[in-house]
């Protein structure tokens, strides 16, 4: 299990909100567009990937959902592909993706984006499949 619940102790702080500067610092404008560029519907729409009913490692949705995932980074330009992987003695997936920047070798800068793809694998989880 790769999660747990613990009873927290009386008057303890879960969440402490930090106060924000009171002056906001200029965004970079390359960053700025690429921001503005996104459609926020799309964008929940594709983090929530609401139409597959669960995403358990083993089951044929989880599957679907690597293969959308692996269809939509093509369509952006990246250059896609699955993995075989095991989880513990089970063969799953995983969705790699890869796009060589524009800017001369010496401007480079390695840039790592990771998502968790399925949900948890926990023995009660198998029954949703």
């Amino acid at each position: 299990m790769c999660y747990t619940l613990r009873p927290l102790p009386i008057n303890s702080v879960v969440f402490h909100e930090i106060s924000r500067p009171s002056a906001r610092v200029e965004s970079d404008p390359a960053t700025q567009e690429l921001v503005n560029a996104i459609d926020g519907t799309r964008f929940m729409d594709t983090l929530t990937l609401t139409e597959f009913r669960t995403r358990h490692s083993f089951s044929q949705e989880y599957q679907s959902a690597a293969e959308w995932c692996l269809g939509e980074l093509q369509n952006m330009g990246y250059n896609a592909s699955m993995q075989k992987i095991s989880v513990g003695t089970r063969p799953c997936h995983n969705v790699l993706a890869e796009k060589a920047g524009s800017q001369p070798p010496e401007q480079k800068k390695l840039v790592l984006l990771t998502a968790h793809l399925d949900s948890i694998n926990h023995e009660e989880n198998s029954r949703m499949r």
